[in-house]
């Protein structure tokens, strides 16, 4: 049995967010406030709908035209994806909970699938990986894009080197990727490698199910640990990969072979496969 209450912090150097439920079809959070705020320079912008519940204390939301909203116990907002918002007051003495509940944008529902690449995807995700890569300034070497890999991934990702890399379909096209491969002279450790969505996908929450396949693979693998590099300049992602319990690293690991990024992440495994809630 479990407690949205108990226990709660008596003090929170940052702003504390638990997973209670996680599936490809809804995300239920606890988030747990004491004064703090948003970044004064940075915005939510979301893939998912949120609808937001405040149980205790008190809190204020600002959305990006202007508009502010005070909750105290009780009130609850539907907050549509990508509608801008951030907090800008949460109780300075008595922890602020928040629910919230994150699922598919209701109106963009679509014919979305996660699937194990083949031969036939190879050309398509190639395309895709090069042409999101450009979008964010990942060109040439040091780069994920630029990796020999990129043209024939089907070969690099199969089962017997302990890897998958994992295609997205959106009504039938593939619309992106992700992949999972063991990160090299480091045992123990994989990689989350070249996760790209082409802008029509995005805010669906194709992301997030391509991660998690990927977090899936890893977990019955017996990875101890993921590991990412990514751009700062991809926000959305990182994001993301906060959310999933990547926590940052000041510097990429011995394992890394793309110097061009300048975000380096890990996540452990053991500990979220002993956090889950039952």
């Amino acid at each position: 049995m479990n407690n949205l209450f108990s226990p709660l912090p008596a003090n929170l150097a940052e702003e504390q967010f638990d997973a209670l439920l996680s599936t490809p079809g809804v995300r239920i959070e606890r988030i747990v406030s004491l004064g703090h705020t948003s970044p004064a320079d940075g915005w939510y912008d979301q893939d998912e709908d949120e609808w937001v519940l405040l149980l205790t204390g008190s809190g204020t939301l600002e959305f990006a035209e202007g508009r502010r909203q005070t909750l105290a116990p009780g009130d609850y907002l539907y907050i549509p994806a990508h509608q801008k918002h951030r907090v800008c007051h949460t109780h300075q003495t008595q922890p602020t909970v928040w629910l919230a509940v994150f699922f598919p944008p209701q109106s963009r529902q679509s014919d979305l699938s996660i699937t194990p690449i083949t031969a036939e995807d190879d050309a398509a995700i190639c395309r895709i990986i090069q042409q999101v890569g450009a979008e964010f300034g990942a060109v040439g070497e040091g780069f994920g894009p630029g990796d020999d890999e990129v043209r024939c991934m089907s070969r690099h990702y199969c089962l017997e080197q302990n890897s998958r890399y994992f295609v997205a379909r959106l009504n039938g096209e593939i619309v992106g990727g992700a992949g999972l491969a063991p990160l090299e002279g480091m045992p123990g450790v994989c990689e989350l490698k070249k996760l790209f969505l082409l802008p029509a996908a995005r805010g669906q929450g194709l992301g997030r199910q391509l991660a998690e396949a990927c977090l899936a693979f890893a977990a019955g693998q017996g990875f101890a640990s993921c590991y990412l590099d990514t751009l700062g300049n991809m926000t959305a992602a990182i994001r993301l990969y906060e959310q999933l319990g990547f926590c940052h690293l000041k510097a990429p690991l011995a394992g890394s072979v793309h110097g061009g990024c300048d975000v380096w992440m890990l996540k452990d495994l053991a500990a979220s496969t002993d956090t889950d809630p039952v």
